[in-house]
């Protein structure tokens, strides 16, 4: 019963085995995340590449201004559940940078899935 005593009463986390048991612990955690994030990076590769070349006309296109970037969004991927769905793109282009904002959070809002 003493040396339960002893022991229950002692700090195992300043205890030189428990650090070294810690720290095993920590490096093999770490090596099983990296193993996980290769495995998942190998499986989005497959995806990424089909969406390769969407991707890239999305990065040309955001690096126009607002109002490009609006038309061509709308033209290309226009809000498919919305039937009734209309925008007039001349309108859109002519569409001062002031009025913009409510315009781009239409745009969030129609274009979400």
């Amino acid at each position: 019963l003493k040396f339960k005593a002893v022991v229950s009463t002692q700090s195992t986390g300043e205890e030189k085995w428990f650090k070294e048991a810690s720290s095993i612990l920590s490096l093999y955690q770490e090596e099983q995340r990296k193993k996980e994030d290769a495995e998942k990076q190998k499986e989005r590769a497959k995806y990424l590449e089909c969406l390769k070349p969407k991707l890239e006309a999305l990065k040309e296109n955001s690096s126009k201004s607002a109002q490009q970037f609006l038309c061509w969004l709308y033209t290309e991927y226009p809000p498919k559940h919305y039937a009734s769905f209309a925008i007039n793109i001349k309108k859109l282009k002519k569409t001062p940078a002031e009025q913009l904002k409510k315009t781009v959070s239409k745009a969030i809002i129609l274009l979400s899935p």
